[in-house]
C-alpha cells in the first residue's frame, strides 16, 4: 500500500521535474554533437555566418566609387551567402521542431503512459482506507472512484491529490525564485550607492 502511494506520487512528480520544455535547449545542444545531418547543417551554418561576416567587413571597407567591380563582386557574394544562411536557418528550425515533437512523444511514452496504465490496472486496488463512519456514503463512493471498494481511496482520487500537491509545490518554488530575484535586483542599487559614496569621500 505504501509502495502504491509512493509510485503514484512519483509518476506525477517526475513529469513536472523532467518536463521536455525545461531540458529541450540542453538536449538540443547535446543532439547537435552527434554525427547527424542536423549537426552537419549546424556546422555549415556556422561556416556560412563566418564567411558572411568576413564578406560584410570587406564590403564595408570597399568604396563603390573607387573600386566598383570589387564592390559589386563582394555585394553579389553577400547576397548569395545571405540566401544560403536563410535556407539553412529554415532547415535547422524544421529539424528543431521535429526534435521537440519527438521529445514530447518520448515524454508521453515514458512518463504519461505508465501513469495511465497504473490507474487502469490498479483501479480496483485501494490506496488506503478511510476510517469507518468518517465521511458520508456518497463521499466514500467518490473517494473510491472508479472501481475501488467503498470506504477506500482509489488510485484516481489519490492521483488527483498528488497532481494538486505537485502543482502547488511548483508554484511555491516559482514564487520563492521570484522573490529571491527581486531581492537581488533591489540590493544592487543600494550596493552601488554605498560604493559611490565611499569613493566620493
Amino acid at each position: 500500500m505504501a509502495s502504491t502511494l509512493l509510485l503514484i506520487f512519483l509518476l506525477h512528480l517526475l513529469p513536472a521535474i523532467f518536463a521536455p520544455f525545461a531540458f529541450r535547449p540542453l538536449l538540443w545542444r547535446l543532439y547537435l554533437l552527434l554525427p547527424t545531418q542536423t549537426s552537419h547543417l549546424r556546422t555549415t551554418q556556422q561556416i556560412l555566418k563566418r564567411d558572411f561576416n568576413l564578406n560584410q567587413t570587406s564590403l564595408s571597407q570597399t568604396s563603390a566609387q573607387a573600386a566598383f567591380s570589387t564592390w559589386a563582386k563582394l555585394n553579389r557574394r553577400r547576397e548569395a551567402l545571405l540566401a544560403q544562411v536563410k535556407t539553412n536557418t529554415e532547415q535547422l528550425e524544421r529539424h528543431e521542431a521535429a526534435f521537440g515533437q519527438a521529445l514530447q512523444v518520448l515524454a508521453w511514452l515514458t512518463l504519461t503512459l505508465p501513469l495511465w496504465w497504473v490507474q487502469w490496472s490498479w483501479a480496483k486496488e485501494p490506496v488506503f482506507w478511510l476510517r469507518k463512519g468518517w465521511a458520508p456514503a456518497w463521499v466514500e463512493w467518490i473517494a473510491a472512484w472508479p472501481r475501488a471498494q467503498s470506504g477506500a481511496i482509489g488510485v484516481v482520487v489519490w492521483g488527483a491529490a498528488c497532481r494538486a500537491v505537485v502543482k502547488l509545490g511548483g508554484e511555491g518554488v516559482g514564487a520563492v525564485k521570484g522573490l529571491m530575484g527581486e531581492k537581488k535586483v533591489s540590493a544592487g542599487p543600494e550596493k552601488v550607492g554605498r560604493d559611490s559614496g565611499e569613493k566620493s569621500l
